[in-house]
């Protein structure tokens, strides 16, 4: 008998299937050293740490396939090395720190945060070898809580990114760091899914406004930063629109969540961004950075944040998030019983190999983000700058695209009427916001007079 269909075609068929092992997608899924993927991802800083990973002992970690140690100095200066003393190999983990950079243990080799080689005590009588060397180091920046590094070529370093989604006044932010073991397409995959926001958290009764349990009209729209993922929900006489935004290669700038019982407008309160950074081809960091407010009440809207003062929407998107479906470290049956993103990336395998899926019209956004990706790879092999590298910033704050917007908008007269409202009114939002003049810093009754107007517009036939 055969077995050389990937589906089952019959009741209790799986000894009919294919089981071949699907490969991985290795342009997309390698992240080393001189490999099309890895060379993309050393265009960009990533972040690395937390600020309290480095306290006072030297943090052994793995970025993107290579060994290194990051280290704060005895002056406060941090320090991103390549693993192994150029001597004779000994982990620099077990270094000594000092005033100027870090001692290996092992035969008092000295090395600044550059990577000058200061003192080679045991070839004091030649020191050639220190004047004509560096031992590998990569630049790195503080940032948010979080210690961020440029791995790619020192002349074409970008400028650091800072996002006007960071700025936002009277906003701190918490910082968390979470193992996957898993590659870090599957991970970033999971924010191009807006559908999964219905199935994995609100039907499965985590704290996920009922609002969320609504199938959205969805689309996806390839940004100045990145790409755009967007939903609009009908819910009683509101629309509820949801447009977060990747910030290339990694970043996902996540809104809070409405619970569309009053109208509000390019609203960027409670949200976060995480970060998916590749410790090699089979594991990964998810970084989340969150928004903290407590005082951005009473500004003109009436989103859930004018409504609910309690100090869980005042902790930004799902509070609750850092201790529940972001890390494998709950109970078994508890992860069961409601699974959250980790388990849900994690478990399609290490790498997972796209031959066996079955894509329809809803992952949309996943194809559209690998095609991208694969765009981008190829400008990098081809000397250009892929999407996402900033220079010449001069230190100002990059425009982002993300919001929620709830508005009152009657109901079509039909199904595929109200709908074609929906994709009404996310069209014209997206260009008053990338190309019209609807952005953080607008005053909110300019806001409120662009809504009303588009509104307006899509209701006027």
């Amino acid at each position: 008998m055969g077995h050389n269909e990937r589906i089952a075609r019959a009741a209790y068929g799986a000894y009919h299937r294919d089981k071949t092992p699907h490969l991985p997608d290795d342009e997309l899924t390698h992240v080393g050293p001189d490999t099309p993927g890895g060379e993309y991802f050393r265009c960009f800083w990533h972040p690395i740490a937390l600020t309290t990973d480095v306290e006072n002992t030297p943090l052994r970690l793995r970025i993107l396939g290579e060994d290194l140690v990051l280290f704060r100095d005895l002056s406060g200066r941090l320090g991103l090395l390549e693993l192994h003393c150029p001597h004779r190999g000994t982990s620099l983990e077990f270094g000594k720190l000092d005033e100027t950079g870090i001692r290996c243990c092992y035969h008092g080799w000295h090395f600044d945060v550059d990577g000058t080689i200061l003192e080679t005590p045991t070839h004091s009588d030649d020191n050639s070898f220190k004047e004509r060397t560096y031992h590998g180091a990569y630049p790195v920046h503080e940032y948010a809580g979080m210690v961020w590094a440029y791995m790619g070529p020192p002349e074409t370093k970008p400028d650091f990114p800072i996002f006007d989604i960071y700025e936002k006044p009277g906003v701190t932010h918490t910082a968390y760091k979470f193992f996957w073991p898993c590659n870090w397409l599957q991970i970033r995959e999971n924010g191009m899914d807006p559908l999964h926001a219905k199935y994995l958290h609100a039907d499965a009764g985590q704290k996920f406004p009922p609002s969320m349990k609504v199938l959205p009209v969805l689309d996806f729209q390839e940004s100045p930063l990145g790409i755009l993922y967007i939903s609009v929900r009908r819910i009683g006489e509101m629309l509820y629109l949801r447009q977060n935004e990747i910030f290339l290669p990694t970043a996902d700038w996540v809104n809070g969540l409405e619970d569309a019982e009053g109208e509000t407008v390019f609203d960027r309160r409670g949200g976060g961004t995480d970060f998916v950074v590749p410790i090699d081809d089979a594991n990964s960091y998810f970084f989340m950075l969150l928004d903290v407010t407590r005082d951005q009440r009473d500004t003109g809207l009436n989103g859930l944040w004018d409504r609910d003062t309690s100090e869980e929407i005042a902790l930004g998107l799902n509070a609750s998030i850092p201790t529940s479906g972001q890390h494998g470290d709950r109970p078994y049956d508890q992860r069961q019983q409601s699974a959250g993103d980790w388990d849900a990336c994690t478990s399609q395998g290490a790498i997972h190999g796209h031959g066996g899926e079955n894509l329809g019209i809803s992952d949309t956004g996943v194809v559209k983000f690998r095609n991208l990706i694969r765009r981008e790879i190829d400008k990098v092999k081809n000397g250009q700058d892929p999407k996402g590298v900033y220079r010449n910033t001069n230190g100002q704050p990059i425009r982002t695209h993300a919001h929620n917007t709830v508005l009152r908008v009657p109901t079509g007269a039909s199904p595929e009427a109200d709908r074609k409202i929906c994709e009404a009114l996310y069209r014209e939002f997206l260009t008053e916001v990338v190309e019209g003049d609807l952005q953080q810093e607008l005053p909110v009754d300019e806001k409120w007079r662009i809504a009303r107007s588009v509104v307006e517009r899509i209701t006027a036939d």
